[in-house]
């Protein structure tokens, strides 16, 4: 799917850093999509999943977010699989 594809394309970018202090925005996959199409979690475990996800993320507080990017493929948003997002970014 799109979520992977994507993912591909950032682990082959020529723009791609190692260094978390060279990095403009973190990419986060997840393949959410993926997931809940065939079942391995409902969209009420994947919001319990990202909650947990974000604060495990090393340099998410650093600008409160902003530079984390979370993709949605399937045609779906942030407000299906991780409802709560705004909570998170300051």
């Amino acid at each position: 799917g799109f979520e992977v594809m994507l993912h591909d394309w950032f682990l082959a970018c020529p723009c791609r850093t190692d260094d978390p202090e060279e990095a403009d925005f973190f990419f986060v996959p997840h393949y959410t999509a993926c997931h809940l199409n065939v079942g391995t979690f409902s969209e009420l475990e994947s919001q319990a999943l990202f909650e947990s996800l974000v604060h495990s993320l090393r340099f998410f507080n650093r600008t409160g977010g902003h530079d984390h990017i979370f993709v949605w493929g399937s045609g779906m948003g942030a407000d299906g699989p991780f409802r709560s997002w705004r909570r998170f970014i300051e």
